[in-house]
């Protein structure tokens, strides 16, 4: 049995497919039952379980030859680092209570870094405790999802300006969800010979904000160009498309970072995915998601 978190996510639903796409037999684990026919109808097993709840997961983690654990996004949440720990605290006591024989981790870029500014803080704190736990741990540094811009881009299609809070020069390595989910479900199916593998995941190449805005016009057919927010205005603008203020303010100390060059790899051995900008470009302006999910 494999079980895969985050399934109302890219990249858990992703990892989740590819693995029943295998004819591997597959747990989902979700907080809400009302998505949880769509997977029983996919073939998978369903386990009702809260992230924050180690007694809940580790019944959702029996039996289980490995597991693919993230600490999805909350963008409404107030204490984004705290919450953070928590779930990292209890992922971790799960998988020692359940004896998991292998963790698959979903981390990020510049996590190496003590002083991993911004949200990046909250994957550090997550694959530090999980690097942990009594089994392998498989641990996937990805790149910025590209799909994380998907509201930018639609509405760059739609009005000829995509904003970013990205210096706009700036080429960052962004990597698709379904590149991450391939990883992660290869990974699940042949654990590492060492206790702990670290991999660090990125796209084809890096892409700057007028690269993406130079694609969006190429799709879109129409001039399309990206517009820095300026930097009084980054954390009201995220406020303003939903996220709470916390949260806001922390992706913008990440986009800080990365115009600065703070964010980064750790290392120059980075695999990379066959999923251009371009190509996700393409599928988001086809179906076009709700909001950035991971």
């Amino acid at each position: 049995m494999l079980v895969v978190t985050g399934v109302t996510g890219n990249t858990g639903a992703g990892v989740a497919d590819a693995l029943l796409a295998a004819g591997e037999q597959v747990r989902v684990v979700m907080r809400d039952a009302a998505p949880a026919d769509s997977w029983r109808a996919r073939g998978a097993e369903v386990a009702i379980a809260d992230l924050f709840d180690a007694a809940a997961m580790a019944q959702a983690l029996r039996a289980a030859r490995a597991a693919y654990l993230l600490n999805p996004p909350d963008y409404r949440s107030a204490d984004p680092i705290g919450d953070a720990r928590r779930i990292a605290d209890a992922l971790a006591a799960a998988a020692d209570r359940a004896a998991l024989p292998h963790a698959v981790v979903l981390s990020s870029f510049g996590t190496h870094r003590t002083d991993a500014p911004g949200m990046l803080a909250t994957t550090r704190i997550f694959e530090q405790r999980l690097s942990r736990v009594a089994g392998r741990v498989t641990v996937l540094r990805a790149a910025s999802f590209m799909e994380t811009s998907a509201p930018m881009i639609v509405l760059a299609a739609d009005t000829g300006t995509m904003p970013s809070l990205v210096a706009l020069d700036v080429a960052f390595e962004q990597v698709a969800a379904a590149d991450l989910a391939a990883v992660a479900a290869e990974a699940m199916r042949a654990p590492p010979a060492a206790r702990l593998q670290i991999v660090e995941l990125a796209g084809p190449r890096a892409y700057s904000a007028n690269d993406m805005a130079a694609t969006v016009a190429a799709i879109a057919g129409r001039p399309t160009r990206a517009v820095l927010v300026p930097a009084a205005e980054r954390v009201a603008t995220l406020v303003a498309a939903g996220m709470g203020p916390a949260y806001a303010a922390e992706v913008v100390a990440i986009t800080d970072a990365i115009s600065e060059g703070r964010a980064r790899f750790e290392g120059s051995d980075i695999r990379r995915g066959t999923t251009t900008l371009d190509a996700c470009i393409r599928r988001i302006l086809a179906t076009p998601p709700r909001g950035p999910r991971t």
